[in-house]
C-alpha cells in the first residue's frame, strides 16, 4: 500500500481517482493504470460516461447513487464531513481533472540549480532553506494556464499530425504564417494571436497556436530580463541584490 494509506483505520478498501487528484494520478502513473476521465470541457460527461452522457458532474451524483442502490450493490451511503476546494468567486464545489497541460520538467536540470541556489548569500535562514527545499523537490511545474489573459504560450500544434513548432518573436511568427488575418502588426496577445496559422513543415496542413496562456509567476519572473538586450543581461546577471517576501520564493525567484 501507499504511505498515506492507515492500516488501523477505516475498510481496508482504498478508492482511486487518477483523473481527479493529484495523489491519485500519481500513483496510477506508478502502477500504470490508465487514465480514465469522462469529463468534458464543460465538466459534463462524455460519451464514454453511457447513460450520463451530457450531464453536468455534480448532476449526476444522485442519479448514480439510486442506479447503483437499483442494482443491490449499494453498501453504505452517508456524509463525512471534510475540507474541500471552493471556487472563491461563485462559491461552487470545484472538480479536479487530469488535463492536457504543458510542463518543464525540472528534474532534467539535475543539481544545476540547485548548486547555483546554494552559491546566493542569504540574509536570513527561513528563506534560504524554505528555497532549497523547494529546489530539491524537482517537481513538475506546470506553466500553462486555461485563461484567457495572460502571456500567450508561444506553441503553435499541427491539427494534421500533430507536430509543435515554438515561436518567440513577431518576427519568427511573421516569417512563417500560413495566415495573417490582422496584418504583420497583429496584437501579441488573445483572441488576436489565435488567429494567426502558421503552415506545418512535416505534413504541409494548417498549425494552429495553443490556447494557452503561461502561469503568471512565469511572467513575473521572466518578464524584467526579457526587456533587456543580450549584453544588458550580462551585465546584470547575476543581480547583485534581490529582496522580496518569503512567499515569492516558490515561483518568482525560482
Amino acid at each position: 500500500a501507499e504511505k498515506f494509506v492507515d492500516v488501523n483505520a477505516g475498510t481496508g478498501i482504498v478508492h482511486l481517482s487518477p483523473a481527479n487528484g493529484e495523489d491519485d494520478y500519481n500513483i496510477a502513473m506508478k502502477r500504470k493504470v490508465e487514465i480514465f476521465s469522462p469529463i468534458d470541457d464543460e465538466v459534463k460527461f462524455t460519451e464514454d460516461a453511457g447513460k450520463y452522457a451530457g450531464m453536468f458532474v455534480r448532476d449526476a451524483d444522485e442519479k448514480i447513487v439510486q442506479d447503483v442502490k437499483d442494482k443491490n450493490a449499494l453498501v453504505r451511503i452517508g456524509k463525512i464531513k471534510h475540507k474541500y476546494p471552493l471556487c472563491w468567486r461563485s462559491h461552487h464545489k470545484l472538480v479536479w481533472l487530469a488535463r492536457r497541460e504543458y510542463f518543464y520538467m525540472l528534474d532534467r536540470l539535475g543539481d544545476k540549480a540547485i548548486d547555483a541556489a546554494q552559491k546566493v548569500e542569504y540574509f536570513f535562514d527561513q528563506p534560504k532553506n524554505r528555497f532549497l527545499e523547494i529546489i530539491k523537490e524537482k517537481h513538475p511545474w506546470c506553466i500553462s494556464r486555461e485563461r484567457f489573459w495572460g502571456c500567450p504560450l508561444p506553441i503553435w500544434k499541427c491539427t494534421e499530425c500533430e507536430n509543435i513548432e515554438r515561436l518567440f518573436s513577431r518576427k519568427e511568427i511573421i516569417d512563417v504564417a500560413d495566415d495573417l488575418p490582422d496584418g504583420p502588426d497583429f496584437e501579441l496577445h488573445r483572441p488576436w494571436i489565435d488567429r494567426v496559422s502558421i503552415k506545418c513543415k512535416k505534413c504541409n496542413a494548417k498549425m494552429q497556436r495553443e490556447e494557452f496562456v503561461l502561469d503568471t509567476w512565469h511572467n513575473s519572473g521572466a518578464a524584467p530580463f526579457a526587456s533587456l538586450s543580450d549584453d544588458e543581461y550580462k551585465k546584470t546577471i547575476p543581480a547583485p541584490f534581490f529582496t522580496e517576501g518569503i512567499d515569492q520564493t516558490r515561483g518568482w525567484a525560482y
